[in-house]
């Protein structure tokens, strides 16, 4: 099962789907990546209620979200823990026993024979009288993709009641996750002047991800990436052209081509998909590339037109 338990109680929201950020919470998806802000989180405030709060926000034009809840009758057994699996598909939009429209929430955005470009958004529940499903999807040209099921099966004395609480619209992303400070792999968040580009910063299942590009000047650009929970893993790999007067070092990204990653920095098949790697030590240019869960992100930067190659190091966590 995907799970991780939130770290602190937010503050007081007007977006419901804000509601399952308190301690106690599980985390499916949390966060950012490729520009688009994700969540899913379920939170049990007493036995036989369970909250589910879901959103999807690229920052202006696609935004949506809200709180599924799902109560059952007085005096019966307690709702279980929802299992988490990958069917997101599994949500039929008619036969469901509650009155609530279906899907709940979907859109879309781009052109949808582009892939690079389309984005979309779907979320629903389906209920029968032995289990309930909460389905959730996002995608993301970019490379960002969450999409899961919450089952629960249901105490066989009634069918519970189930409520949705839209968020109200506006843009609302919930401020990133800060890095533990003082690690190579922080360096890129805590810096000064330059040019910050977050990639991912996102909780999976528990697995928290960092992946920023921070360009420092013209002649000097860092890669950093950490990953805390089953995988403790980080590092900066800095690129740095300074040695050669004029040369600048270009950045270039892609969600998909993870083929000069030769080099294994950190992997774990379960219970979330992690893979981190970079391009063999000297290589200009260099790679760092990242996968979790199904976010995938490369980072390649190096120079061309010079007989003199940048200075290319990779800085390690202290483990």
């Amino acid at each position: 099962m995907a799970s991780g338990l939130a770290s602190a109680p937010a503050a007081a929201s007007s977006f419901p789907s804000d509601d399952c950020d308190v301690a106690g919470s599980t985390v499916v998806v949390d966060g950012s990546a490729a520009g688009f802000y994700a969540r899913l989180r379920f939170y049990q405030p007493d036995p036989q209620d369970l909250w589910v709060c879901f959103r999807a926000d690229n920052g202006g034009r696609l935004e949506q979200g809200g709180k599924l809840v799902i109560s059952s009758m007085p005096n019966t057994s307690p709702l279980p823990v929802p299992q988490v699996d990958p069917s997101w598909q599994s949500c039929p939009t008619t036969g469901s026993m509650d009155a609530l429209p279906h899907p709940l929430l979907s859109a879309s955005l781009g052109d949808p024979s582009n892939p690079a470009t389309y984005e979309t958004f779907y979320a629903d529940d389906y209920l029968t009288n032995s289990q309930a499903a909460i389905c959730f999807s996002v995608t993301n040209g970019g490379g960002a993709t969450a999409q899961k099921r919450l089952l629960v099966p249901l105490p066989l004395t009634g069918v519970p009641s189930v409520t949705f609480l839209s968020d109200p619209p506006g843009v609302h992303i919930p401020p990133p996750t800060p890095a533990p400070p003082g690690l190579p792999s922080s360096t890129c968040e805590n810096g000064t002047g330059g040019v910050l580009t977050q990639l991912v910063n996102e909780n999976v299942g528990g697995i928290q991800t960092w992946f920023y590009v921070w360009q420092e000047s013209n002649t000097r650009i860092d890669v950093c990436v950490r990953t805390e929970g089953a995988v403790p893993i980080g590092g900066r790999l800095t690129v740095d052209a300074s040695r050669v007067p004029g040369l600048t070092p270009t950045l270039a990204t892609s969600p998909s081509d993870m083929t000069p990653c030769t080099m294994l920095l950190a992997h774990l098949d379960s219970p979330i998909f992690v893979d981190v790697r970079q391009s063999p030590l000297g290589t200009n240019p260099a790679s760092l590339c990242l996968t979790v869960g199904t976010t995938a992100e490369r980072v390649t930067v190096g120079t061309s037109g010079s007989l003199t190659p940048p200075d290319v190091t990779w800085t390690q966590d202290p483990s």
